[in-house]
Protein backbone atom coordinates (compact mmCIF):
# COMPACT_ATOMS: atom_id res chain seq x y z
CA UNK A 1 0.00 0.00 0.00
CA UNK A 2 2.94 2.44 0.65
CA UNK A 3 4.40 1.61 -2.35
CA UNK A 4 1.13 2.20 -4.56
CA UNK A 5 0.44 5.51 -2.23
CA UNK A 6 4.40 7.03 -2.92
CA UNK A 7 4.06 5.62 -7.05
CA UNK A 8 1.38 8.04 -7.07
CA UNK A 9 2.48 10.68 -5.41
CA UNK A 10 5.64 10.87 -8.25
CA UNK A 11 2.77 10.45 -10.56
CA UNK A 12 1.07 13.31 -9.72
CA UNK A 13 4.30 15.07 -9.25
CA UNK A 14 5.58 14.89 -12.60
CA UNK A 15 2.43 15.62 -13.88
CA UNK A 16 2.46 18.92 -12.48
CA UNK A 17 6.17 19.60 -13.48
CA UNK A 18 5.41 18.89 -17.00
CA UNK A 19 2.06 21.35 -16.57
CA UNK A 20 4.11 24.26 -15.34
CA UNK A 21 6.63 23.76 -17.62
CA UNK A 22 4.73 23.83 -20.53
CA UNK A 23 2.50 26.62 -18.85
CA UNK A 24 5.88 28.62 -18.98
CA UNK A 25 7.24 27.51 -22.03
CA UNK A 26 4.12 28.69 -24.17
CA UNK A 27 2.70 31.55 -21.52
CA UNK A 28 2.12 34.68 -24.34
CA UNK A 29 4.10 37.12 -22.00
CA UNK A 30 6.77 37.75 -19.54
CA UNK A 31 6.14 36.11 -16.19
CA UNK A 32 7.49 38.44 -14.22
CA UNK A 33 5.16 41.36 -15.87
CA UNK A 34 2.15 38.86 -14.40
CA UNK A 35 4.11 38.49 -11.05
CA UNK A 36 4.33 42.15 -10.69
CA UNK A 37 0.31 42.85 -11.04
CA UNK A 38 -0.08 40.18 -8.72
CA UNK A 39 2.38 41.49 -6.15
CA UNK A 40 0.93 45.06 -6.82
CA UNK A 41 -2.56 43.45 -6.13
CA UNK A 42 -1.48 41.72 -3.15
CA UNK A 43 -0.03 44.93 -1.63
CA UNK A 44 -3.26 47.60 -2.30
CA UNK A 45 -5.34 44.68 -0.16
CA UNK A 46 -2.81 43.86 2.54
CA UNK A 47 -5.63 42.50 4.80
CA UNK A 48 -6.26 39.88 1.79
CA UNK A 49 -2.70 39.24 1.27
CA UNK A 50 -2.48 38.48 5.13
CA UNK A 51 -5.67 36.11 5.04
CA UNK A 52 -4.52 34.48 1.65
CA UNK A 53 -0.58 33.77 3.46
CA UNK A 54 -2.57 32.13 6.55
CA UNK A 55 -4.83 30.15 4.65
CA UNK A 56 -1.50 29.07 2.59
CA UNK A 57 0.45 28.02 5.97
CA UNK A 58 -2.56 26.85 7.71
CA UNK A 59 -3.07 24.18 4.42
CA UNK A 60 0.48 23.33 4.17
CA UNK A 61 1.10 22.76 7.78
CA UNK A 62 -1.97 20.32 8.38
CA UNK A 63 -0.90 18.52 5.11
CA UNK A 64 2.60 18.24 5.98
CA UNK A 65 3.99 20.05 2.82
CA UNK A 66 6.58 22.91 2.94
CA UNK A 67 5.60 26.14 5.17
CA UNK A 68 8.64 28.23 3.50
CA UNK A 69 7.07 29.24 0.29
CA UNK A 70 4.76 31.25 2.62
CA UNK A 71 7.61 32.72 4.67
CA UNK A 72 9.70 33.46 1.44
CA UNK A 73 6.18 35.23 0.24
CA UNK A 74 5.18 37.53 2.71
CA UNK A 75 9.27 39.11 2.79
CA UNK A 76 8.52 39.45 -0.80
CA UNK A 77 5.30 40.98 0.01
CA UNK A 78 5.80 43.11 2.77
CA UNK A 79 9.68 43.49 2.95
CA UNK A 80 12.05 41.55 5.24
CA UNK A 81 10.85 43.33 8.53
CA UNK A 82 7.26 43.65 8.18
CA UNK A 83 7.30 40.07 5.87
CA UNK A 84 9.12 38.74 8.57
CA UNK A 85 5.99 39.56 11.35
CA UNK A 86 3.50 38.60 8.86
CA UNK A 87 4.96 34.83 8.35
CA UNK A 88 6.04 34.08 12.27
CA UNK A 89 2.34 34.56 12.62
CA UNK A 90 0.70 33.00 10.04
CA UNK A 91 3.12 30.77 10.09
CA UNK A 92 2.08 30.17 13.89
CA UNK A 93 -1.17 29.91 12.93
CA UNK A 94 -0.59 27.05 10.69
CA UNK A 95 1.43 25.28 13.46
CA UNK A 96 -1.21 25.90 15.89
CA UNK A 97 -4.21 24.29 13.54
CA UNK A 98 -1.97 21.05 12.79
CA UNK A 99 -1.70 21.15 16.77
CA UNK A 100 -5.08 21.07 17.27
CA UNK A 101 -6.21 18.36 14.27
CA UNK A 102 -3.18 16.14 15.80
CA UNK A 103 -4.23 16.46 19.43
CA UNK A 104 -8.12 16.16 18.73
CA UNK A 105 -8.75 14.59 15.28
CA UNK A 106 -5.69 12.26 14.21
CA UNK A 107 -4.18 11.56 17.99
CA UNK A 108 -4.21 8.05 17.48
CA UNK A 109 -2.49 7.55 14.13
CA UNK A 110 0.06 10.24 14.97
CA UNK A 111 0.83 8.29 18.17
CA UNK A 112 1.54 5.08 16.27
CA UNK A 113 3.08 6.93 13.58
CA UNK A 114 5.74 8.88 16.66
CA UNK A 115 6.80 5.35 17.83
CA UNK A 116 7.69 3.97 15.03
CA UNK A 117 10.19 7.00 14.80
CA UNK A 118 12.95 6.83 17.48
CA UNK A 119 13.76 10.59 17.03
CA UNK A 120 10.30 11.34 17.57
CA UNK A 121 9.82 9.33 20.35
CA UNK A 122 12.62 10.35 22.48
CA UNK A 123 11.86 14.41 21.22
CA UNK A 124 8.15 13.42 23.24
CA UNK A 125 10.27 11.63 26.07
CA UNK A 126 12.81 14.94 26.06
CA UNK A 127 9.36 17.03 26.22
CA UNK A 128 7.76 15.47 29.16
CA UNK A 129 10.83 16.09 31.06
CA UNK A 130 11.57 19.58 29.96
CA UNK A 131 8.58 21.07 28.15
CA UNK A 132 9.33 24.40 27.15
CA UNK A 133 13.19 25.03 26.13
CA UNK A 134 12.65 21.36 23.83
CA UNK A 135 10.11 22.09 22.12
CA UNK A 136 11.63 25.82 21.63
CA UNK A 137 15.15 23.97 20.49
CA UNK A 138 13.64 21.77 18.19
CA UNK A 139 11.41 24.32 16.47
CA UNK A 140 14.35 26.49 15.88
CA UNK A 141 17.41 24.14 15.54
CA UNK A 142 15.16 22.20 12.79
CA UNK A 143 16.50 18.88 13.90
CA UNK A 144 12.64 17.86 13.22
CA UNK A 145 11.04 19.06 10.22
CA UNK A 146 8.45 22.15 10.70
CA UNK A 147 5.45 19.81 9.94
CA UNK A 148 5.93 16.61 11.60
CA UNK A 149 7.14 18.84 14.85
CA UNK A 150 3.46 19.66 15.04
CA UNK A 151 2.48 16.67 14.88
CA UNK A 152 5.06 15.14 16.98
CA UNK A 153 4.29 17.79 19.78
CA UNK A 154 0.60 17.44 19.53
CA UNK A 155 0.63 13.63 21.36
CA UNK A 156 2.93 14.72 23.79
CA UNK A 157 2.63 16.19 27.28
CA UNK A 158 3.23 20.15 26.13
CA UNK A 159 0.11 22.47 26.69
CA UNK A 160 -1.05 24.07 23.81
CA UNK A 161 0.26 27.79 25.15
CA UNK A 162 3.40 26.45 26.12
CA UNK A 163 3.49 25.06 22.02
CA UNK A 164 2.41 28.05 20.59
CA UNK A 165 5.36 30.48 22.77
CA UNK A 166 7.63 27.90 21.70
CA UNK A 167 6.78 27.92 18.31
CA UNK A 168 6.64 31.74 17.84
CA UNK A 169 9.66 32.19 19.60
CA UNK A 170 11.14 29.10 17.85
CA UNK A 171 9.70 30.53 14.22
CA UNK A 172 11.54 34.05 14.66
CA UNK A 173 15.16 33.24 12.85
CA UNK A 174 13.41 31.21 10.53
CA UNK A 175 10.74 34.05 9.38
CA UNK A 176 13.43 36.37 9.35
CA UNK A 177 15.74 34.48 7.45
CA UNK A 178 12.82 33.50 4.80
CA UNK A 179 11.35 37.32 4.79
CA UNK A 180 15.16 38.59 3.55
CA UNK A 181 15.59 35.81 0.85
CA UNK A 182 11.74 37.12 -0.36
CA UNK A 183 12.47 40.69 -0.05
CA UNK A 184 16.16 40.28 -2.17
CA UNK A 185 13.79 38.49 -5.06
CA UNK A 186 11.67 41.57 -4.90
CA UNK A 187 14.82 43.97 -5.39
CA UNK A 188 16.06 41.71 -8.00
CA UNK A 189 13.21 41.83 -9.72
CA UNK A 190 12.49 45.52 -9.35
CA UNK A 191 16.14 45.79 -10.96
CA UNK A 192 15.62 43.89 -13.82
CA UNK A 193 12.32 45.36 -14.98
CA UNK A 194 14.36 49.05 -14.47
CA UNK A 195 16.86 47.75 -16.80
CA UNK A 196 14.39 46.53 -19.26
CA UNK A 197 16.30 42.60 -18.82
CA UNK A 198 13.76 40.50 -20.39
CA UNK A 199 13.86 36.31 -19.54
CA UNK A 200 12.96 34.05 -22.10
CA UNK A 201 9.82 31.48 -20.72
CA UNK A 202 12.26 28.25 -21.80
CA UNK A 203 14.89 29.79 -19.53
CA UNK A 204 11.88 29.86 -16.90
CA UNK A 205 11.35 26.22 -17.36
CA UNK A 206 14.69 25.38 -17.37
CA UNK A 207 14.91 27.17 -13.84
CA UNK A 208 11.92 24.79 -12.70
CA UNK A 209 13.63 21.75 -14.29
CA UNK A 210 17.11 22.16 -12.48
CA UNK A 211 15.17 23.07 -9.16
CA UNK A 212 13.09 19.93 -9.28
CA UNK A 213 15.91 18.07 -10.31
CA UNK A 214 18.28 19.42 -7.03
CA UNK A 215 14.98 18.71 -5.17
CA UNK A 216 14.68 15.11 -6.13
CA UNK A 217 18.39 14.21 -5.83
CA UNK A 218 17.67 15.63 -1.99
CA UNK A 219 14.96 13.48 -1.88
CA UNK A 220 16.87 10.60 -2.63
CA UNK A 221 20.38 11.10 -0.84
CA UNK A 222 17.58 11.87 2.52
CA UNK A 223 16.25 8.60 1.69
CA UNK A 224 18.66 6.33 1.33
CA UNK A 225 20.51 7.87 4.49
CA UNK A 226 17.08 7.28 6.55
CA UNK A 227 17.32 3.69 5.39
CA UNK A 228 20.81 3.45 6.53
CA UNK A 229 20.72 4.61 10.05
CA UNK A 230 20.74 1.83 12.87
CA UNK A 231 17.76 1.28 14.86
CA UNK A 232 15.43 2.45 12.76
CA UNK A 233 13.12 -0.82 12.19
CA UNK A 234 14.49 -1.77 16.21
CA UNK A 235 17.48 -3.11 15.51
CA UNK A 236 20.56 -2.52 17.89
Amino acid sequence: MDDIRRSGRILVAACLLVAVVLLIMFWPDDPLDRLAELVAYARSRPGIAVAGLAALQIVSSVFLAPVWPGLAAAGYLFGPLLGGAVGLLTTAAGAGTAFLVGRYLARENIQTHVAERPKLAALNRAVAEHGFRVAFLARASLVVPANLLNYALAVSTISGRTFILATALGLIPVAAIYAFLGASLARAGKAFRAEGIEIPPAAWAGLVCALVLLAGCWWVLRRRRHRRTPGRHGDA
